[in-house]
């Protein structure tokens, strides 16, 4: 049976933001310039990210990963 919306409400919430290597360096061989601006993007927002991880303290946590 689903959560009721009051009891859904007091569960954590998760947000993963999530990057990759080709955020940090372009990968050759690879035709995929879009693909490595968005991850670029996403790899310097961690001001973003920190600032959600602020304003949700009550409800959600937010963290940002990056590998490579």
């Amino acid at each position: 049976m689903p959560p009721d919306s009051t009891s859904a409400a007091k569960e954590p919430v998760s947000f993963i933001d999530t990057a990759s290597m080709s955020g940090h360096i372009t990968n050759i061989l690879q035709l995929q310039t879009a693909y490595n601006a968005a991850k670029t993007a996403v790899t310097h927002n961690v001001n973003i990210v920190n600032g959600l991880a602020v304003e949700w303290a009550g409800f959600a946590r937010a963290n940002s990963v990056s590998l490579g």
